[in-house]
């Protein structure tokens, strides 16, 4: 299945009900992986449901047996970045084990985790990685990019972050943690809590994309900010997610 003539650029990986499962954030699909091949599982569209374009599925986490799936979680904007045109991608969408879907708006949680660190509209704040943590009963998000500037395409893959935000499931008390150094050209990607240490070590990677240059590296530190391992690369293929099995 393709969408203009793209598909299958999947964009993470995460255990759910006993199966990996991985996301194509062009066509909407959810797979389940099988033996080395992949398996359609639920399509998700934008927005509420009833929109007529597929999600551009980035990030997948598990809470309370559910299978959590979000997209960057920024307004859809004109091109001088300052008139909002669609909130589509600020929707959530909360798949159980039958694979029913329910859709829920994330508008205002998304607003306040980039106001956490005094970012409003027409600043900006995208996501491709985003955790629930059983544990600590927040919600952890290593934003891929953020700036107190309107959206400029020119400009936006110089906008990385080396910040980890944690809220409350209700979104009323984020904590702010800085991570090293900033690479203002290396976006987070995706991360996971490393097994055995109680939620309070996470591994990430982060992308390069440039042109046509791209590459990954992995780093890994602790949710109170300290590197354990420093940022390095991994490869000069661009990787979108990875997981525990």
């Amino acid at each position: 299945m393709a969408t203009s003539g793209r598909g299958l650029e999947l964009s993470e990986l995460v255990t759910y009900n006993g199966n990996l499962i991985t996301l194509d954030d062009k066509t909407g699909l959810i797979y389940i992986i099988d033996d080395n091949a992949l398996i359609p599982w639920v399509l998700v569209v934008n927005g509420n449901g009833r929109k007529t374009k597929v999600m551009k599925n980035e990030w997948a986490t598990v809470k309370d047996s559910k299978l959590y799936v979000g997209s960057h979680g920024k307004e859809m904007v004109t091109s001088d970045g300052l008139t909002v045109t669609d909130r589509g991608l600020m929707w959530v969408k909360i798949i159980d084990k039958s694979g029913s879907v329910q859709h829920l708006n994330w508008t205002e949680n998304f607003v306040k985790v980039r106001a956490a660190i005094d970012i409003h509209f027409p600043g900006y704040m995208t996501h491709e990685a985003v955790v629930w943590s059983d544990i600590h009963q927040r919600w952890f998000f290593l934003p891929r990019k953020a700036s107190v500037d309107a959206f400029d395409q020119s400009t936006d893959e110089q906008k990385a972050t080396n910040v980890l935000l944690s809220a409350t499931p209700a979104f009323d008390d984020i904590k702010v943690v800085r991570i090293g150094q900033l690479v203002p050209n290396h976006g987070y990607a995706s991360f996971k809590f490393i097994p055995g240490t109680n939620h309070s070590v996470i591994t990430a990677i982060s992308t390069l994309e440039e042109g046509d240059t791209t590459a990954t590296f992995i780093t890994a530190f602790t949710t109170d900010g300290q590197v354990l391992f420093p940022e390095t690369k991994v490869s000069d293929l661009k990787f979108e997610g990875f997981e525990f099995i």
